[in-house]
This record gives C-alpha cells, structure tokens and sequence, in this order.
C-alpha cells in the first residue's frame, strides 16, 4: 500500500472516529490494536507469543521502527501500532519477561541490548502494581495463588534427620580433596537427582 493511500486511510479513520463517542472510540482503538497484535503473533510468533503459546520477550528499544513499514503494508497506521504496543507491554506478562531476561530481542529472534537496572526496575514497580490492582479485582484467585507460592515455597518430603544421642559428639564432616570441574552432563545428572530425592 502506498503512503497515500495510507494517510486517506488514517484521515478517513479520524472522521469516522470524530462521530463516535469517547468510549466508542476508545472500544474500536481496542479493536484494532487486538487485531494488529494478532497478527503480529501469526507472523512473528516468538516475539509476540499468544499466551498459550510462550511467554513474551522484552523487545528491542526502537522495534516500532522496524515494525512500522510492516505493519502499513497490512493495512494499519503507525499510529495503531503505538496503540497496540503500548498495550501489550503494560500487561503482566510482558512486564514479568522484562523482570526476568537477561536481554531484549530484536524482530529476527536475536539478542538486542543487556536490559539495564533502572527498566529492571521499574518493570518490578509495574508488576507490583498490576498485580495489587489484580488483587484488588479478584481478592478470591489472589489468595489463591499466593498460597501456591507459599506451598511451592515449603519444604517437601524432607528426610527426618536421624536423631543422635544427648551425650554423643557431633560428627564432623570430613574433609574432601578437591574435585575437578564437572561436565555439563554431569552437572544435569546431579540437579535431576537432586531433583528426585
């Protein structure tokens, strides 16, 4: 599509957008940023999962300029594509993968820059914050899923130690020569029967 085709497309959108009342327009922005974010899920579905599909990536400061061209071609504005991104990353899932990657991720699935303390932070903020007003919404799934926290938090089928008599010493550890460095497979095999015990 052209970009003048595209700009009638986006004036003809603000007319019909200047007949609608505040909460319509805002519905049918809605509308439109879920269905730009849907296939932006069909076409780049590693950087945009579906829910059930994976969990998001921090995404590349400036990917909107990659996307831009892109998403013109489909038929939608830049517009629309801030509308649909700023959507998507205010929601919870998006805000806990900046918590938790180590690096953001440009549109072809490579490594973008190292995520800073201060985003880091901040995405810690916006989760606590979207989570409160979760809490608040529906206090029953956030107690809910707060005791599964404390659940997974607690110890499980821990062996009772054996119990030694009052009067017998402790025994000391002995001590241990110094072990050469592990393999990767070594080091998956002793965390899965760590994991077993």
């Amino acid at each position: 599509m052209s970009n003048e085709n595209n700009t009638q497309l986006e004036a003809s959108s603000v007319q019909e957008d200047t007949n609608l009342t505040p909460q319509e327009a805002r519905q049918k922005r809605i509308e439109i940023s879920q269905q730009l974010l849907q296939k932006l899920s069909e076409e780049f579905p590693t950087i945009f999962p579906q829910p059930k599909d994976g969990r998001p990536v921090a995404l590349a400061i400036g990917i909107h300029k990659q996307l831009i061209p892109v998403v013109t071609e489909w038929g939608f504005s830049a517009v629309n594509l801030r509308s649909a991104l700023s959507w998507y990353t205010k929601q919870l899932r998006y805000q806990q993968a900046v918590v938790h990657a180590p690096h953001r991720t440009n549109l072809d699935g490579t490594d973008a820059e190292i995520i800073d303390d201060e985003h880091r932070n901040l995405a810690k903020e916006n989760v606590e914050k979207i989570q409160a007003i979760l809490a608040k919404k529906n206090p029953e799934r956030a107690k809910r899923k707060a005791d599964n926290r404390a659940e997974n938090r607690a110890p499980k089928n821990r062996k009772p130690k054996a119990a030694r008599p009052n009067n017998a010493p402790a025994a000391k550890p002995a001590k241990q020569a110094p072990k050469e460095p592990l393999s990767l497979d070594e080091k998956m095999q002793s965390l899965l029967n760590k994991f077993n015990q």
